[in-house]
């Protein structure tokens, strides 16, 4: 069950990444068909949404915007957020048992999603 779930994750990420080089590309979309996993041979076919497409590390410039673009997002995401991880783990210190089972479900679930994009934002060097 472990390695279903790391294989699926791990294609999101990869699928996302992917999409983020595509998108912070800075020069003719027609340059990165034969870069794309599988390659293709035409720019009509060449983007990401249309097809399950992934396409590698292209330079060390377009994975530094690729990376500042995803902590962008990750950051903005971040403050959209009105209370703290702390907030939540007091919360459910105080009211944990006496929550509803679906209200305590939802704050955990907050918690990881504000969790993964701390990550996210302090693991990417501005």
């Amino acid at each position: 069950m472990y390695y279903e779930d790391y294989r699926v994750y791990h294609e999101q990420n990869n699928a996302l990444l992917s999409y983020l080089r595509f998108v912070q590309f800075e020069g003719d979309p027609s340059d990165l068909c034969p870069h794309m996993i599988p390659p293709v041979a035409s720019i009509a076919l060449c983007t990401p949404t249309k097809r399950d497409l992934r396409l590698p590390v292209l330079s060390a410039k377009n994975e530094t915007r690729m990376l500042q673009k995803l902590r962008e997002i990750a950051l903005k995401r971040l403050h959209g957020f009105k209370e703290t991880v702390e907030d939540d783990e007091e919360l459910l210190r105080k009211r944990g048992k006496t929550m509803e089972y679906n209200e305590r479900n939802c704050i955990v679930y907050r918690m990881g999603e504000k969790k993964v994009s701390f990550r996210r934002v302090y693991n990417i060097v501005a």
